[in-house]
C-alpha cells in the first residue's frame, strides 16, 4: 500500500525525486531536535531507501556535522532518484561487499543512520549487510532507521535473520504494520511519522485493509448506554473461553459479577452457534469443544433464541461480550 501511495502521489503531480527530498529532509528534522551535532555514520542500501540515506548525509553535512558514509554496493550501481541523489554527496564512501566488513567505519561515530533496507524487505539479512547490522547493535551506538529498522519485514514486524535496534525510526505518510508488529515494535524505537508531501487523497483510490487498533476504530459503534441508565438495561457481561488456557475467562466470571454488584449466570453455547463482533461483522463459533458463556438470566433466553451477541475480543484464548 505504501508503494500504491508513492505511485498515486506522482500520479498527481508529486515528483518522486521531490518525495525523496522530503523525506531525507524530515530524517535530519528529527536528529536536529534530538542531538547536538556530532559525528555520524550513515549507511546506505542499494535501493530508494538508501536514496533517503544520501540526502540525509548530505544535509546533515551541509549542517556541519561530520559524516562517513557506507554504501552497500558500488553507488554506481544505484538507479533512479538514488542515483540522482547518490550523485550530489560529495563526500567519500565506503562500499562494502562481498561478506566481509570493517568495524572501523564505525570509530569514533556517536550516531548512526540506517538507511540500508525499508520495508519492501523480504528476504533475510546476510553477508556484509548482516555483519553491519550486527556490529552496529553490538557497538551500543544510537541509531536513527530510515522507514523500518534494516532487518525487520513491513509488514509483518518478523526480524530477518538479523535487525537492527534503534532508538528512534522516521517513516513516511503512514507507519507500517511492521512498526507495531513485535519484534519490529520492540525494536523501532519511538516512530515518527512524517508528511512529506503525499496528499491523502491517494487512500481514496488504495482503500487501505489494515489499521492500527484503538478507541477511533470501534468506539461510536457499541452500544454504549444512555446517561439514564441503570444495571437493569445497561446489559449483560459475557465471557467466552475455550477448554486450554482457561484462566483468563475463569477470573473474568466474578470480576465481572462483582463490578455489576450482581451475579453471574452461566449458560453452554454449543459449536456452531452464532456471535456478532463490534462493527457488525459476525461469525459461527468453531474450534472449541463445549463453549462456556457467563451471562445474567435476563439475556439467556433472548441469546438461545437468536444465537447472537455482541462480542469484542480481549485475549488469544478467550473474549468479553456485551450484548
Amino acid at each position: 500500500e505504501t508503494y500504491l501511495a508513492d505511485s498515486a502521489a506522482e500520479a498527481r503531480g508529486v515528483p518522486s525525486l521531490q518525495l525523496m527530498e522530503a523525506a531525507g529532509t524530515a530524517i535530519v528534522r528529527e536528529i536536529q531536535r534530538r542531538w547536538s551535532p556530532c559525528p555520524v555514520a550513515v549507511m546506505c542500501g542499494p535501493g530508494n531507501n538508501g536514496g533517503d540515506g544520501f540526502v540525509v548525509a548530505r544535509l546533515l553535512r551541509g549542517a556541519g556535522w561530520p559524516v562517513r558514509l557506507a554504501s552497500l554496493g558500488s553507488p554506481d550501481g544505484l538507479k533512479g532518484d538514488a542515483a540522482i541523489n547518490a550523485g550530489r554527496w560529495e563526500g567519500d564512501a565506503v562500499v562494502l561487499d562481498g561478506d566481509a566488513f570493517d568495524p572501523g567505519f564505525l570509530d569514533g561515530r556517536h550516531l548512526l543512520v540506517d538507511a540500508l533496507f525499508g520495508a519492501g524487505l523480504a528476504r533475510p539479512l546476510e553477508g556484509a549487510a548482516r555483519a553491519l547490522v550486527e556490529a552496529v547493535n553490538a557497538a551500543g551506538l544510537d541509531c536513527i532507521a530510515v522507514d523500518v529498522p534494516s532487518g525487520i519485514h513491513g509488514n509483518t514486524g518478523q526480524a530477518l535473520g538479523a535487525a537492527i535496534r534503534a532508538c528512534l525510526t522516521v517513516t513516511f505518510f503512514r507507519a507500517k504494520p511492521g512498526h507495531l508488529l513485535f519484534p519490529g515494535r520492540a525494536l523501532a524505537g519511538e516512530v515518527v511519522v512524517a508528511g512529506i508531501g503525499v496528499p491523502v487523497s491517494v487512500l481514496d483510490g488504495i482503500d487501505p485493509g489494515t489499521f492500527a487498533n484503538g478507541p477511533g476504530l470501534w468506539s461510536e459503534q457499541g452500544p454504549w448506554p444512555e446517561a439514564d441508565a441503570n444495571k437493569y438495561g445497561r446489559g449483560h457481561a459475557v465471557v467466552l473461553g475455550g477448554d486450554e488456557m482457561t484462566g483468563a475467562a475463569a477470573r473474568s466470571r466474578p470480576a465481572a459479577a462483582a463490578k455489576a454488584e450482581g451475579s453471574a449466570d452461566g449458560l453452554e453455547v454449543g459449536i456452531g452457534d452464532r456471535v456478532r463482533l463490534f462493527g457488525g461483522h459476525s461469525g459461527v463459533v468453531s474450534g472449541f469443544e463445549d463453549i462456556g458463556l457467563i451471562i445474567g438470566r435476563r439475556a439467556a433466553s433472548a441469546i438461545r433464541a437468536t444465537g447472537i451477541a455482541w462480542a469484542l475480543s480481549c485475549g488469544p484464548t478467550s473474549a468479553s461480550i456485551a450484548r
